[in-house]
Parts: C-alpha cells; structure tokens; sequence
C-alpha cells in the first residue's frame, strides 16, 4: 500500500468507525480528542494506521457484557491532534462527519496557535466550549 492508497483507507475508516470529540480536563477546559474503536481480534487495523501514522495510542478494553474485547486507537495530545489533521486534510472525509471533522480540525489549530507560545490563555477555553457545541449542533442535525 502506498501513502496515497492508506490515505484514502484511512479516510473512509474515520468515516465510517471515527469519533471527534472534546474531553474535559480536570481543571482545565475541553480539548479535542479523536477515537477509532474496533473488536479486539482486530487489533492489527489500529497498529497498521499508528505505523502509517506515527502517532496515537491503542488500548485494549474488555468488555464483559459482550462477546469480544474492543481495542481503541486514541489521538489524544495537541501534537498528535495536529498531525492527524494533515493526514485527513490530504484526502478529505466523504460523509456528514467532513463537517465534524471542520469544527474539531478548527478548534485543534486555535489549541495548537494559542499553546504554541506557553500557557493556556482564559479566553481559548472559551473557543474550544464553543467548538464542542458546534460540534453536538451538527450532529443533532444529521
């Protein structure tokens, strides 16, 4: 498989099984967070996208209320957020979640602008706040 190829794999994974969202800091203000779950006899689906990928984190959770196990990729830090960006940036996503993908894609790169020189400024949470509820707006939508 070539970049461009995983690229467009990639991208209709996240379509399909992918979930931009915000996590509350304890202490803190909300910050986008990015997830993609699958059983856990698939687990090697998440290895191969943080091999192409170069960032996230996979965990497994067991699940005794079902059958099988799920395992979890995570993008979870400002940096890896960025680089997650880029990689759906080159291909774009197909369905309603291009549009979740904006608001987060947005409220990542003001994380990402205001951090860059050190500390966390009061108004930034203010704009990731406002980025959730764009977010849970669009999806009431759908």
């Amino acid at each position: 498989m070539n970049q461009k190829q995983f690229d467009w794999w990639f991208s209709g994974l996240v379509d399909g099984r992918g979930s931009f969202y915000f996590h509350k800091k304890k202490g803190s203000f909300s910050v986008p967070q990015f997830q993609i779950k699958v059983r856990g006899d698939r687990i090697q689906i998440l290895e191969m996208i943080q091999i192409w990928l170069q960032i996230g984190t996979i965990k497994t959770v067991v699940r005794k209320d079902r059958e099988f196990d799920q395992a979890v990729f995570l993008v979870t830090t400002k940096d890896d957020c960025v680089e997650l960006c880029k990689a759906l940036s080159r291909v774009g996503l197909q369905s309603y979640r291009d549009g979740e993908f904006e608001f987060w894609k947005e409220s990542v790169m003001e994380w990402a602008k205001y951090t860059k020189n050190g500390g966390e400024p009061s108004h930034l949470e203010s704009k990731m706040d406002a980025g959730e509820k764009k977010l849970t707006k669009n999806r009431r939508k759908k």
